[in-house]
């Protein structure tokens, strides 16, 4: 499963080659999944440390394919789950707050304003002055065997089972609309098996 058509060879076999799906549609049903999976949680396999300049004194562009922001982890025993959202200015933390509660922070807060997609900041930090971050990656579409596939090996082996469930609605048959609530079902295990392979990215 190290190419995109390893996946899609994988999901013709899980359809018995019936899908009408021509090879750009596969790519696009493929990057379509790979969305799906992604947007269902905070994987760690997504987890990128985003470092940009301010182009003002208090707010920043944000990367091209930021999707969200991710919280950090503190050295404690006590906390082995990642506790808050920080921006690191020169080292400095800033904490990341929702853009609505901006009128009642005061001091080193930042928040994320989706409209212009940039990071903004309560206070002042300067222009051109470098700022680090965790951020959840988006993946670029899958258009050709060559494109990146952004999640790892292990979980790879969940596309095409999904890819399946799809294609079947997708095709409307009869059968498609009978198991609806089988393949809903489908899905929602092999997201929950996906999360217990985050889980061992989180804790040790």
């Amino acid at each position: 499963m190290n190419t995109p058509d390893d996946i899609i060879k994988q999901f013709e076999v899980y359809v018995d080659d019936l899908t009408e799906l021509s090879t750009q549609e596969e790519y696009v049903l493929l990057s379509k999944v790979i969305q799906e999976i992604c947007n269902d949680r905070s994987w760690e396999f997504l987890r990128t440390t985003g470092s940009v300049s301010t182009t003002t004194i208090n707010s920043a562009p944000l990367p091209a394919n930021f999707s969200a922001i991710m919280n950090n982890y503190y050295e404690s025993e006590e906390a082995p789950q990642p506790d808050r959202a920080v921006a690191y200015v020169n080292g400095d933390p800033h904490f990341f707050i929702p853009a609505g509660s901006t009128r009642q922070r005061q001091g080193k807060y930042c928040y994320i304003d989706l409209a212009t997609k940039t990071l903004k900041f309560t206070n002042d930090i300067g222009q051109g002055v470098t700022v680090e971050f965790d951020y959840k990656k988006r993946p670029d579409p899958i258009t050709t065997n060559a494109s990146e596939i952004v999640i790892p090996e292990e979980v790879r082996y969940y596309i095409a089972p999904i890819m399946a469930i799809d294609d079947d609605v997708i095709q409307k048959s009869e059968k498609a609309r009978s198991n609806i609530q089988m393949n809903m079902l489908s899905k929602g295990k092999l997201l929950r098996d996906l999360s217990h392979i985050n889980a061992r990215f989180q804790n040790y």
